[in-house]
């Protein structure tokens, strides 16, 4: 079909009506009441029993003509009747955006469609009735609002232009450089290898989308500049590895809309070179946000510093933004509707409870602030947090742990033999030994997992341990990991992952409870589990041990696994309750010295929980915890994790209440505990209309 600009068009569902039918005319609908009432007949008039927002129903006319559509296959009026069916049939409510109002939609659904009206053979007209269920419509911008007082866009936009608070706004790939600076100001190093295309792929942009950064009243042809100190480490296999880009953004979380991108190239090794981008115009009307974006695109270890954006023509001097946090924030609600929010809190130091105060009444508290000053209490603390950043830790022990498995069924003993190599960032793989082994072989170590708030070694715990295992039909491999006691010289709980056959694929898991297996053993189905990043977790509950692995399926925003691909056991004993652990142990085996899979560690993390300790609640929220509460589905995530746990929901909340009322400011204050630093917060939310 020719497309023709001058007529109204729709995208339903993302699919842009222009290449398949003319609209004439779409139904304008106003607000739908539903409206009960009770007519007693002793009483004048009705009683009003209740009122709430009725659905609404419309009907979009629209004219077919088969000349237009020859060049798509359309031959007659029945098969355009069929294509203009299937463009609106669906399943569920979808998007759908006028074009003489492009930046408001409204979920629909087709639940008709008329007898057509011929014109000629070749040509109809045809009504569809559409159903917005809930009668609300949506901007297709959210908006954002942050407590960050200092948003002068003439200086440097950038929040923490010194990586302070890396993990919000920097990607899990980069780590701040613990001694090397460039020119007084701190660095950020990525190192992208083979390894690391693995898990992060081989496409990388550093940001996050936090660092994202909202101008007022930016508009279309406003002048920007931006600048990043970069430095090569290492000779790059390649002479495209890097570029830098000043980008637009519609919304934080969308994709980019406008940028300007400078590929770099023939960097000198250990030598910094300012990547400079100046006088950019913004292009784009809806533009709402802009970043500094490096990015990755092949193999390299390059370093950056000092990133800057400032509104202007020219570039500004370096600042290093010192901001300051309210603890309130005021919110206007544009829209006719009410919104629900999205609140996010990033701590600053440790809190027992983050309080939302909102101006209508409505109160949202997640811990408890009765205890703070100190009570009889519980406590978890994370004694083991091992990132395996570049070197092993350093309490590990190598090649000496008491593992399961000594020996083969046969007598053939299993040698704990090699070394660890260190040298790609948060992974540690093995180096297997060249000396003849009729068993299985391979590095382990063991390290100590120090004493609860109690200095005792017993009580309830939680062990994580995030692994990659990936095989073919003609490799073997195991993994063997466990916790066991100095006191009794015997591992207590253990888990191995392996594949011990030479001529297929197989994955079998174990879980081993005071040294035995017995019926614990499992095969996996290869069709679910069918990546190679996994997390194992141990955990102990009173007399119950519960054993979970799953298939990591992203990193991004927290863990999330693949839908399936978590299998857990739990057993119980009482004589499982408060056995020691005092060593994790770990062991990388190959059969004898046949190829092996792919197996290497990313990180380990063992956490007391539940230590009956008199203390304050400081510790429920831990600096630089990242705390989402989503008010719609009334759900609290800690790390990008949903939380469930009583301590933080010790409170009851004003969920139906706590919402962006429309067409007036709404100001919601921030309270940590009295002894607490107020968090940085955004909170965001998408304008409604009836």
């Amino acid at each position: 079909m020719l497309i023709n600009d001058s007529l109204e068009h729709i995208y339903f569902n993302g699919i842009d009506s222009r290449n398949f039918f003319y609209i004439r005319e779409i139904e304008s609908t106003f607000v739908n009441k539903d409206v009960q009432t009770d007519d007693r007949e002793t009483v004048d008039g009705v009683q009003l029993k209740r009122t709430k927002l009725g659905a609404k129903e419309f009907n979009v006319k629209i004219f077919l003509t088969v000349d237009d559509m020859v060049e798509q296959g359309i031959r007659n009026i029945q098969d355009l009747r069929r294509t203009v069916s299937n463009y609106f049939n669906t399943t569920k409510p979808v998007q759908f955006i006028r074009s003489k109002d492009p930046e408001v939609y409204q979920n629909v659904i087709m639940t008709s469609i008329s007898k057509p009206e011929f014109f000629t053979n070749q040509t109809c007209s045809v009504d569809i009735t559409l159903l917005n269920p809930t009668g609300v419509e949506y901007s297709i911008y959210s908006t954002n609002v942050n407590n960050v007082n200092d948003q002068n866009s003439s200086k440097n936009l950038i929040f923490y232009p010194e990586f302070t608070n890396k993990g919000k706004y920097w990607q899990d790939f980069t780590f701040v450089e613990p001694t090397d600076k460039y020119n007084g100001s701190k660095v950020l190093t990525g190192i992208f290898d083979e390894d690391t295309d693995k898990i992060y792929g081989k496409d990388r942009a550093w940001i996050k989308h936090e660092n994202k950064y909202f101008v007022k009243d930016i508009k279309k042809g406003d002048k920007f500049s931006a600048s990043l100190w970069v430095r090569l480490n290492e000779a790059a296999s390649s002479t495209r590895y890097f570029t830098v880009a000043l980008t637009e953004y519609s919304n934080k979380d969308s994709n980019n809309i406008g940028l300007k991108m400078i590929e770099v190239n023939n960097l000198v090794v250990g030598q910094w070179t300012q990547i400079k981008i100046e006088n950019y115009s913004i292009k784009n009307t809806k533009t709402r946000y802009v970043g500094l974006v490096p990015h990755t695109t092949n193999h390299c270890n390059i370093s950056i510093s000092k990133p800057q954006i400032n509104k202007g023509a020219t570039l500004q001097p370096y600042e290093n933004k010192l901001i300051t946090l309210d603890n309130s924030l005021t919110v206007y609600n544009g829209g006719s509707y009410k919104s629900y929010p999205i609140l996010r809190a990033n701590m600053i130091g440790e809190n027992g409870v983050i309080s939302f105060v909102s101006s209508t009444g409505a109160i949202l508290q997640f811990g408890n602030p009765e205890e703070v000053d100190g009570a009889k209490a519980v406590q978890s603390n994370r004694v083991i947090n091992e990132p395996f950043n570049k070197s092993m830790p350093p309490t590990a022990k190598i090649n000496q742990g008491v593992f399961t498995y000594p020996k083969m069924a046969d007598g053939r003993l299993n040698v704990q033999t090699g070394s660890w190599n260190t040298k790609a960032k948060d992974v540690i793989s093995p180096n297997y030994s060249n000396t003849k082994i009729d068993g299985w072989n391979g590095p382990s170590f063991t390290m100590p997992v120090p004493a609860n708030y109690l200095t005792r070694n017993d009580g309830d715990f939680e062990y994580k341990m995030r692994f990659n295992f990936k095989t073919t039909a003609k490799e073997r491999g195991r993994i063997q990991v466990q916790l066991s006691s100095s006191d009794t010289n015997k591992p207590i709980y253990g888990f191995v992952i392996r594949d011990s056959e030479a001529s297929k694929n197989q994955l079998i898991v174990e879980f081993q409870i005071n040294g035995a297996v017995g019926e614990r053993s499992y095969s996996l189905n290869l069709k679910t589990f069918n990546g190679s990043f996994f997390e194992l977790k141990i955990q102990r509950k009173g007399k119950q041990v519960i054993f979970t692995v799953g298939q990591i399926q992203s990193l991004t925003g927290g863990v999330s696994f693949k839908k399936g691909a978590v299998f857990s056991k739990s057993f119980t004993n009482e004589q499982y309750r408060n056995q020691t652990i005092t060593n994790l142990n770990c062991w990388i085996m190959r059969y004898k010295n046949s190829p092996a899979c792919l197996m290497r560690l990313t990180d380990a993390q063992f956490t007391w929980v539940n230590t009956p300790i008199w203390k304050d609640a400081k510790n429920l929220y831990e600096d630089g915890d990242e705390v989402v509460v989503d008010v719609k589905s009334r759900t609290l995530y800690i790390n990008g994790v949903e939380e469930t746990d009583s301590a933080y929901h010790a409170l009851g909340n004003d969920w139906d209440k706590f919402v962006i009322p429309p067409l007036q400011d709404t100001t919601i204050q921030v309270v940590p505990s009295d002894w607490g630093f107020v968090p940085e917060v955004d909170i965001q939310f998408t304008e409604a209309y009836i």
